[in-house]
C-alpha cells in the first residue's frame, strides 16, 4: 500500500566483532570438542544450537580465516628470528641469514608404543633464538569423503580434499620437517642451518667415544684429534657395542636433548596445545579439515600470552576483554615498570606487568609473586649504558664496569651461550642470579646482596 521497499537486517554489514557462530565455533576449537559435544553441551543448558550444515558452513570461513592468522604468526617470527641471526653475524658466504631450529612431530592418534596408524600428524619447526614456531607441516591421509565415494565406486562430489599424504604415520615428521627446511629462504629469506633434535647425537656418541666421526655434528665435534684411533671395529667384535647401544636407546627414550643446555621442551609444550585442541587426541577430527583447522589454532593460540586462543583479536583487531582497539604495538613486554611491588597502590593480589619491578632488587618475594615471575621470560635488565657500573676498586687503584660479556660465555667450540639466568639490579647496580634471588636468599651472596666485583 505504501509503495516502500526496504529491508531489515539484524545485524550490521560490517562487523567490529565476531558473529555469535563463528565465536560458538571458534570456542570449540579453543577448547578441544566438536560438534557432537557442542550439542550436548548446549542441551543440558537448555540452549537451541545450530544445525550440523551451519556448523560445517561456518567451520569452512573460519578455516581460512586461522589458517591465514597461523602463516601470518610464522612470517612475523621469521622476521624476528632474521634480525638476531643479523645481530650475530650468522650468515653464509652468500649473506643470507642462518639459524639453528628445534623441531619434534605430533600424530593425531596416540600410539601407545604399538600401533603407528595415525591418520594425521604435524611436525613443528621452531626458532633457537625466538623459541618461536617458523613452520608447521601437516599430513593428512584420510579424507571421509574420498573414501565413501571410494567404497560406493562412485567419482567423489567437489570439495576442498585435504588429503595430502598417502605413506605412513611413522614418515609424517621426517617429511614435514624437510619441507620447512627446503622453503626456509623463499619464506622467511633465512637458512635453517642446525636441527637440534639430539636423539641421533645421543646414539652417535659412542662412535664419537671410539674414534668415528662420521656422522658428528659440528656444534659439539669438530672432527678426529691428533693421534686418535678409530676402534669402532674392534668394539663391535667384542660385543661391548651393542650392550651401549642397548643402554643409550634407555637415555634416548626419556631424554630429548642433554647437550649446550638446549632441549626441544619448547616443541613439546607446541605438541601439548595441539593436543588441547584435538581433545588430547581422544577425538577423531581427522576426517576433513578439522585436524588441520586446529593445529593452525593452536599456532596461532602458541603466539598469545592470553590463555585463549585470540582468534576474535586477530580477526577484529578488538579484545575479548575491551572494547577498545588494541594494536599489536601496544602489547606491553614482560616486566616494563619500575615500581616496586611492595609501594603498588594496587593489591598485592592483582600482579601483572605493571606491579612487579624489572630490578630483581626490589622484588618482594611471596607466593603469588613468585607464580607470576615463573611463569614469565624474567627480563635480564642489562643496562644499555654500562658506563653506570663504572666503580672505583682501590686494590688495582682504578676503575671497572660490568660489560656484555657477563652475561654470555664461549665454549670451548666456539659456541656462545646466554647466561639467561644473570639479572643487573639498577638501584643496587649489582649482578643477581635470578634462581638464587627467587629460592636462595640468605643462602647466596649471589641472590641476597648481588654481585658487583667487577675486577
Amino acid at each position: 500500500m505504501c509503495n516502500l521497499l526496504t529491508t531489515i537486517e539484524s545485524e550490521k554489514k560490517v562487523l567490529d566483532y565476531v558473529p555469535i557462530n563463528k565465536a560458538v565455533i571458534n570456542g570449540t576449537y579453543a577448547i578441544g570438542i566438536g560438534f557432537t559435544q557442542l550439542a550436548e553441551f548446549s542441551a543440558c543448558l537448555d540452549i537451541p544450537y545450530m544445525a550440523p550444515t551451519t556448523y560445517i558452513k561456518y567451520s569452512d570461513v573460519l578455516s581460512e580465516d586461522i589458517e591465514a592468522s597461523a602463516w601470518n604468526v610464522m612470517k612475523q617470527a621469521g622476521i624476528e628470528e632474521k634480525k638476531l641471526a643479523l645481530e650475530a653475524n650468522d650468515v653464509d658466504i652468500d649473506g643470507i641469514p642462518m639459524c639453528p631450529v628445534i623441531a619434534d612431530g605430533q600424530w593425531s592418534k596416540r600410539s601407545y608404543k604399538t600401533k603407528y596408524d595415525a591418520f594425521s600428524g604435524a611436525a613443528t619447526i621452531i626458532g633457537f633464538r625466538t623459541k618461536k614456531i617458523l613452520f608447521i607441516g601437516i599430513r593428512n591421509r584420510y579424507c571421509v569423503i574420498c573414501e565413501r565415494a571410494k567404497t560406493i565406486g562412485k567419482s567423489p562430489m567437489t570439495h576442498k580434499c585435504f588429503l595430502n599424504w598417502k605413506n605412513g604415520a611413522t614418515s609424517i615428521e621426517a617429511d614435514a620437517i624437510a619441507e620447512g627446511f627446503l622453503c626456509s629462504v623463499k619464506m622467511h629469506g633465512l637458512k635453517f642451518k642446525q636441527l637440534i633434535g639430539l636423539r641421533n647425537d645421543i646414539l652417535n656418541s659412542q662412535y664419537h667415544i671410539f674414534g668415528q666421526h662420521s656422522k658428528c655434528d659440528k656444534y659439539f665435534c669438530m672432527g678426529k684429534k691428533i693421534g686418535e684411533q678409530n676402534i669402532v671395529s674392534e668394539v663391535i667384535k667384542c660385543g661391548l657395542m651393542t650392550e651401549m647401544s642397548t643402554a643409550l636407546r634407555r637415555v634416548v627414550n626419556n631424554s630429548k636433548s642433554l647437550l649446550l643446555d638446549v632441549d626441544n621442551n619448547i616443541c613439546e609444550q607446541f605438541n601439548s596445545l595441539i593436543n588441547k585442541h584435538i581433545a588430547g587426541k581422544r577425538i577423531n577430527f581427522s576426517q576433513k579439515q578439522s585436524y588441520t583447522t586446529r593445529v593452525y589454532a593452536a599456532v596461532v593460540a602458541s603466539a598469545s600470552e592470553l590463555d585463549i586462543t585470540p582468534i576474535p583479536t586477530i580477526l577484529t583487531m578488538t579484545s575479548p576483554l575491551s572494547p577498545n582497539s588494541i594494536p599489536t604495538s601496544s602489547i606491553p613486554s614482560v616486566i616494563q615498570s619500575d615500581i616496586d611491588i611492595s609501594t603498588s597502590s594496587k593489591s598485592p593480589e592483582i600482579i601483572d606487568d605493571l606491579t612487579i619491578s624489572k630490578d630483581p632488587r626490589k622484588w618482594v618475594l611471596n607466593d603469588t609473586t613468585l607464580d607470576y615471575l615463573l611463569s614469565k621470560d624474567i627480563d635480564q635488565n642489562i643496562p644499555k649504558d654500562f658506563s653506570v657500573t663504572r666503580t672505583y676498586y682501590s686494590s688495582i687503584n682504578g676503575y671497572r664496569s660490568l660489560t656484555k660479556l657477563a652475561f654470555e660465555r664461549q665454549l670451548k667450540n666456539g659456541q656462545r651461550v646466554f647466561r639467561k639466568y644473570l639479572c643487573y639490579s639498577s638501584s643496587k647496580k649489582a649482578l643477581f642470579c635470578i634462581p638464587c634471588r627467587l629460592f636462595g636468599v640468605g643462602k647466596s651472596k649471589f641472590g641476597s646482596d648481588g654481585y658487583v666485583d667487577w675486577i
